[in-house]
């Protein structure tokens, strides 16, 4: 499909006017820190940003490449009177020209601003989008800055002439020298609504010359907000919190003050300061491995609380994201899965959440699940119900302690926490949730309702060790050289073990040689940095195997392990632009290998959570 575009809009600042930084939020539900309220607020009066048609905004939720490219490229404004152009909304293999964000996405890939993910040896037009895959903090920058510097050509902040390291060296130190960077963020972040927004906007404020106005107002309301969170201070001293840690504030049914705490109930404290509840939602006494929890030093093992206040519990971990990965035993997992609560008849009184897992899913690992909704209080402890079956983990809730309005919106997801390796724990168990459910009654009619979500939930394996990086260890770049025995890759392996006695290795690699012009390569060995032994791989095709890699070769659970490959580099007489690459393209997922074969010692698995591909090695080139 074809469609015409205008693209004298390319040179038009987005606004004419000042900068709207105290503009109202249309929206339900308000960010918690002054940042992204001013940023969301501004990006809505320019028109930059929308909601969700609930009313609500979700600054929290990830971001996909195809909502981020909406978002893009507004900011590349069209007055409607600029040249045509035919636009080819069929320009990336997963981008079909009716969705909705194809008009967005093929634009930017006109005007230079996307080209996909490259693979070395695929011809660019086969490239993917990937437009639902979560927008990463530095894809974020390159694009932000890609249409700045294309709105203002002879200003670039990403030129670096000398650099080393990945693809977004020069754009996040441009995005530093801008000063527009989000402070504590790191690349392969997985940026949410609400930063996108504060980094569109500092974009925006950098081009017109507010910034200094801008970070002005973000002081001013982040002391107007602060104010906001005073803990309640009793006749007796005592003191409450008004506001979790992460800037939420913390809504009492009753006076803080005048709530009476049984002793049963009080809050165990360590010698370290950490704190636990000891009771659940229903005031029921919970019992610790060991006897106390204060022996966990991870901390948070089984009932956070972040506050003397027993029932303001809330969920210590930050991170929401549902992305497979593995999970550590001995460890609270990351979310298994999500319910959206919703009630378009009543006021409704939940009694009852149910877990259930697939019938694929082994739980030997699994202790309990915890319950959080979407404010992330703690709910609390779903068991297994072994009268449902051994799928079946189920909470109850006393009257009127999680309820939703009528036509409220409201969530609720869950978390497993899993045994300790050889106390019960099991190392490559997997784990996916097949449903929850939700059971209640009518505040009006006493009615009793159910709800279910039959999503398509990710599945998990545990595992006692875990592999959290493979990055090129090389240069980003180098010059391309024949002979025999010539290093053409390095990569470093990095991960986290859960106990002295758990291994973690690489046993078996894929690589996938990317050349140009015929550059052949022979005789490719695997090695190690810092060791002279070696082992042979073979070449099939563009695939080079190294199979079988010893331990004294590929272990890194006690620090990371930089992998080398050497090979036989041949470049034909003649050649013009010849170029040599290794990456490890594939990898994999839960039943379907990938190119990394790796084991804790327990395990061999063959797979990493990671995206596509693993990683590139450094790009030899004349």
């Amino acid at each position: 499909m074809r469609i015409p575009v205008s693209i004298i809009g390319l040179l038009l600042p987005i606004s004419a006017l000042a900068l709207n930084f105290d503009a109202e939020l249309p929206y339900s539900d308000i960010p918690q820190d002054a940042e992204t309220r001013i940023a969301v607020g501004a990006l809505t009066d320019e028109g930059i940003l929308e909601g969700h048609p609930d009313g609500t905004f979700r600054d929290l939720d990830l971001l996909n490449r195809a909502e981020f490219m909406k978002i893009a490229m507004a900011l590349v404004n069209d007055d409607g009177e600029g040249e045509l152009i035919d636009l080819n909304t069929n320009c990336f293999p997963d981008v079909s020209s009716d969705a909705w964000f194809a008009a967005p996405v093929c634009y930017a890939k006109y005007l230079g601003i996307v080209s996909g993910n490259a693979i070395i040896g695929v011809d660019p037009d086969e490239w993917f989008f990937e437009p639902s895959r979560s927008v990463q903090y530095e894809e974020a920058l390159k694009i932000l800055i890609g249409i700045y510097e294309t709105r203002n050509p002879l200003r670039c902040y990403s030129c670096l002439v000398d650099w080393a390291g990945e693809w977004y060296v020069p754009y996040v130190v441009g995005a530093e020298d801008m000063g527009i960077v989000l402070e504590g963020l790191k690349p392969g972040h997985k940026v949410t609504r609400g930063e996108i927004a504060r980094l569109v906007l500092n974009v925006l404020a950098f081009e017109s010359g507010e910034l200094d106005l801008l970070r002005a107002a973000e002081q001013e309301a982040e002391f107007k907000l602060s104010d906001q969170c005073k803990p309640y201070v009793c006749d007796d001293g005592a003191t409450h919190p008004s506001c979790t840690e992460d800037g939420h504030q913390i809504m009492y049914l009753v006076n803080p003050c005048q709530v009476f705490v049984p002793s049963k109930c009080a809050p165990i404290v360590c010698d370290d300061g950490r704190k636990f509840a000891s009771c659940n939602s229903l005031g029921e006494q919970l019992f610790f491995t060991g006897g106390t929890p204060c022996f966990n030093e991870a901390g948070f093992d089984e009932d956070p609380i972040d506050s003397p206040q027993a029932d303001a519990v809330y969920d210590p971990d930050t991170d929401l994201s549902t992305d497979a990965s593995f999970l550590l035993l001995g460890n609270t997992t990351p979310v298994l899965g999500s319910i959206e609560v919703f009630n378009n008849s009543e006021p409704f009184d939940v009694s009852k959440i149910t877990i259930i897992f697939t019938a694929g899913s082994s739980l030997n690992s699994v202790q309990a699940i915890h319950v959080y909704d979407e404010d992330g209080l703690y709910l609390g402890r779903a068991n297994k119900d072994s009268s449902a079956g051994n799928r079946h983990f189920v909470l109850n809730l006393k009257s009127g302690s999680w309820s939703l309005e009528k036509r409220e919106e409201r969530y609720i997801y869950v978390r497993a926490q899993l045994s300790e390796d050889q106390q019960g724990g099991v190392s490559g168990e997997e784990l996916e949730v097949s449903a929850i459910q939700i059971e209640g009654s009518g505040m009006w009619s006493n009615k009793t309702y159910n709800q279910s979500t039959t999503d398509d939930f990710n599945s998990f394996q545990t595992g006692r060790s875990d592999v959290i990086g493979i990055t090129n260890a090389g240069a980003a770049t180098d010059l391309l050289v024949a002979g025999t025995n010539i290093l053409i890759g390095e990569f470093r392996f990095e991960g986290r073990t859960v106990s002295g006695t758990a291994d973690l290795e690489i046993t078996d690699i894929v690589f996938t040689i990317g050349a140009n012009d015929d550059v052949a390569v022979s005789n490719m060995q695997l090695g190690s940095e810092g060791s002279t032994d070696r082992i042979n791989c073979t070449i099939v095709s563009n695939k080079g195997t190294c199979s079988t890699i010893p331990d004294y070769l590929g272990s890194f659970e006690k620090a990371p392990r930089i992998i080398q490959i050497f090979g036989d580099v041949t470049i034909p007489a003649g050649a013009l632009r010849p170029s040599l690459q290794l990456s490890i393209n594939n990898p994999g997922s839960i039943g379907s290998a990938g190119d990394l074969t790796w084991t804790d010692g327990s395990s061999s698995f063959t797979w990493v959570p990671t995206g596509t591909p693993v990683v590139r090695g450094t790009y030899f080139n004349w």
